[in-house]
């Protein structure tokens, strides 16, 4: 025997090592991945053996090799197809239509972060589960899925005639989806506040006003033509939500209207109106004059502002009364 030659027994252990590690479950499911990328059937007798492990296990395995997999950015058809294989996807829709909310957080976890077109089903379904935590994890995941059917299915959450957490996450799923779909977003629904459905005009600004102000080049067309309308609205609901908006979304072109609303039939509307006065105020959006006739203007309109809120003081109606004090007291730091 030579003298460099390995002594058997270490290449034997070194095979047995390969062997044990090609043998893991874990590694068994890489390899079937790699074999449905080359467009090649996986073994039945090895799909077989893992097929008799629950399908917990099967799920942990496939996440594990996915994620593994992911900074190599796999296509996702294998992906999802290596998950149907393995029996996944029934699995998964089984523990989304369980009651307990740990394992639907698992399934979760595990297939929202691949942000694949085909979980989309699966993560709508959890967006309106009644957890918050798998609703809220659901809505992050699928917000960021770059398919068109995504904004249509947070939009379409608003016309459900249930209340619920959902209208929350749909506020949060398109402010979330501005960045990709802004203009088809803020078209959509300022069309949904001229709705024939009060409930629908409301919870469209109650989304709008979530929002903010638009972005510095977030062009927005109708803005304020449908703020003035929805501050017109035959509605008071839909009147304080307008007026709210208008102040929450920085519309200091809207301060004449407000200080009509400031006058309104219903209170709600009046503390509203007044509240959004103070955010123009405090915003420094009332005083807009750059040449001598627009200062005019502008001191006319901050005089009237002051009066109406001045008025506002001794509303019977404390929201009113406290808002319009709020009001006066940024008006005065401006």
């Amino acid at each position: 025997m030579g003298k460099d030659k390995e002594p058997f027994w270490r290449r034997w252990l070194t095979w047995l090592s390969g062997k044990s590690q090609a043998d893991e479950p874990s590694e068994q499911v890489r390899h079937m991945l790699y074999q449905l990328r080359e467009g090649i059937v996986p073994q039945q007798g090895r799909l077989t053996r893992l097929l008799a492990a629950p399908p917990e296990e099967r799920s942990r395995w496939w996440q594990e090799v996915v994620q593994a997999e992911a900074a190599r950015a796999a296509p996702s058809s294998p992906v999802w197809r290596l998950a149907r294989i393995l029996r996944l996807e029934e699995h998964w829709w089984a523990v989304m239509a369980a009651p307990q909310s740990g394992p639907k957080e698992q399934v979760i976890e595990a297939v929202g972060p691949l942000l694949l077109p085909e979980a989309i089903p699966l993560l709508q379904a959890a967006v309106l589960d009644r957890s918050p935590a798998v609703g809220l994890a659901a809505t992050t995941y699928l917000a960021q899925v770059a398919d068109s059917q995504v904004t249509d299915f947070f939009l379409g959450l608003l016309a459900r005639p249930d209340g619920g957490p959902w209208i929350d996450r749909a506020a949060r799923g398109l402010a979330a989806r501005r960045s990709v779909d802004g203009p088809v977003i803020w078209r959509r629904l300022l069309a949904m506040t001229g709705d024939a459905q009060e409930l629908l005009r409301i919870r469209a600004w109650e989304v709008l006003a979530s929002f903010g102000p638009p972005a510095d080049g977030e062009a927005v067309d109708n803005l304020e033509a449908c703020l003035r309308a929805g501050l017109g609205d035959p509605e008071a609901a839909v009147r304080a939500r307008a007026a709210e908006t208008a102040g929450l979304l920085a519309r200091g072109e809207l301060a004449p209207e407000l200080v009509e609303a400031v006058r309104d039939a219903d209170a709600r509307v009046r503390a509203e109106a007044a509240r959004a006065l103070g955010r123009l105020a405090a915003l420094n959006l009332l005083d807009r004059g750059h040449n001598l006739e627009q200062r005019k203007t502008s001191a006319a309109l901050c005089e009237a502002v002051r009066q109406a809120l001045t008025d506002c003081l001794a509303d019977e109606d404390y929201r009113v009364s406290g808002c319009a004090r709020q009001a006066l007291h940024y008006i005065a730091e401006a």
